[in-house]
């Protein structure tokens, strides 16, 4: 029957020659174009990383009970905040979302090494909230628009890819560090740490920005 059926369909196109095999390259994986980008992107990560493992940590050294609350405000915050940004890089552009945003979250980092309550330790998840959600999503969103639509996929990977390992090599680096100074002296350091760190990506990023016009 499925012969019979056949002899009715008209307008058959010839089938398309078998596509060329091609040798996988680092470009398939990564888009160097994407780094100015991505650097930034991965401390930010970084810090993500060593909140979410040692936060509580610091908190029991300092006696602050009911820290978990932390990372609910950091939540809400962080939904309504991103809209906000997203409407203000489209008007204004990436810069007036990206260095206003890292400031902000390498201020949370040097407040949150010095608290010593709670309601000093939600302002500084406020903080971050604020400066994360500004700064993240316009980063991405400078990345492909800089790359270009072609390319895309492949620095969305890089991206996301530079998060990932700023992620994981956070919580190591600060452990490595903890050792080294114990006790709330040793938190202390390690936020502070993450401060400096993020304003020497938005430094990086300024230059990398006026180099390439990209802001």
């Amino acid at each position: 029957m499925t012969c019979i059926f056949l002899l009715f369909i008209k307008n058959l196109k010839p089938a398309a020659a078998p596509a060329e095999k091609q040798k996988i390259a680092i470009r398939d994986f990564f888009e160097p174009k994407a780094i100015p980008f991505t650097l930034p992107y991965s401390t930010l990560s970084f810090v993500n990383g060593i909140i979410s493992s040692y936060l509580v940590l610091f908190a029991d050294a300092q006696g602050i009970k009911g820290v978990s609350i932390y990372f609910t405000v950091y939540a809400v915050f962080l939904f309504l905040v991103r809209p906000v940004a997203g409407k203000l890089m489209d008007a204004k552009g990436i810069r007036y979302t990206v260095f206003p945003g890292m400031l902000l979250t390498a201020l949370s980092m040097f407040l949150l090494g010095i608290s010593s309550t709670i309601w000093l330790v939600l302002l500084t998840s406020l903080l971050r909230a604020i400066g994360q959600g500004a700064a993240q999503p316009s980063l991405q969103a400078g990345c492909i628009n800089h790359v270009g639509r072609e390319r895309s996929g492949v620095a969305t990977s890089t991206y996301f890819l530079g998060g990932d390992i700023g992620q994981g090599f956070g919580p190591m680096v600060a452990g490595a560090m903890l050792a080294q100074i114990v006790g709330v002296a040793g938190y202390r350091f390690v936020f502070s740490f993450c401060g400096f760190l993020i304003l020497a990506a938005m430094v990086y990023f300024y230059f990398a920005s006026k180099k390439r016009n990209l802001a």
